[in-house]
């Protein structure tokens, strides 16, 4: 009886107990808070599923202003994989409010950049139908792709992008971003390079007040 029924009962009990909502629910809050911590915002998180031990699903993720309550962002589903010692992450239909990129700079710069150690391993990240939304002019970029290395001296950063209706054999836009930690004055160092593409400036309006001078037709190239 103690050998066998008992062991027996106990794991039919806490596998039963895994399937119940409030558990799910409970293990939702606890990966919103942790998020949150992690990345200094405000998550709410609809759905989480496992799809195997090393991979997780989120579905209806937002991300607010932890002060204002204002949103940041909105992805539709979230694929998170860790194999390796190498985390890559896939955005379905993610939404950026252009009025929220210094919010987003800061923390893509002072949590991840200035401290690898919140990342700890190399992140891959791909993301189909990135919306930017702006008061001036919308903006969709697909597709999407980020490396991120974190190293001992150095932390970089790099992203290929092109807007919607890309075709193939046009060279992707590209945002380098490295920030150098070795001596005594850490530095950031950043680059873009627009590709084939002039990118329209408006879409940065809500970011630099002062790109609404040069009007919603504005372009840059180079």
């Amino acid at each position: 009886l103690l050998l066998c029924a008992l062991p027996t009962l106990l794991t039919v009990s806490l596998t039963l107990l895994t399937w119940t909502p409030w558990y799910h629910q409970r293990q939702i809050q606890k990966l919103e808070l942790a998020l949150s911590q992690r990345l200094g915002v405000a998550v709410e998180i609809a759905d989480v599923r496992r799809p195997s031990p090393d991979s997780w699903q989120l579905e209806g993720i937002e991300l607010s202003d932890p002060e204002t309550g204002a949103l940041v962002s909105k992805v539709r589903t979230i694929l998170y994989t860790r194999q390796n010692g190498f985390v890559g992450i896939h955005l379905s239909q993610p939404e950026l409010q252009a009025a929220q990129l210094s919010l987003v700079w800061r923390i893509v710069h002072d949590r991840f950049l200035c401290q690898p150690d919140l990342l700890g391993e190399a992140v891959s990240l791909t993301a189909q139908d990135l919306s930017i939304h702006s008061h001036t002019q919308g903006l969709t970029l697909s597709p999407v792709r980020v490396r991120i290395d974190p190293q001992a001296a150095e932390t970089r950063a790099w992203a290929q992008f092109a807007l919607a209706g890309w075709n193939p054999e046009d060279a992707l836009a590209s945002i380098s971003v490295t920030r150098f930690r070795a001596g005594d004055a850490p530095r950031t160092v950043w680059e873009l390079q627009t590709g084939s593409k002039s990118l329209p400036c408006s879409v940065l309006a809500d970011y630099l007040p002062i790109m609404r001078r040069l009007g919603i037709d504005a372009e840059f190239s180079g």
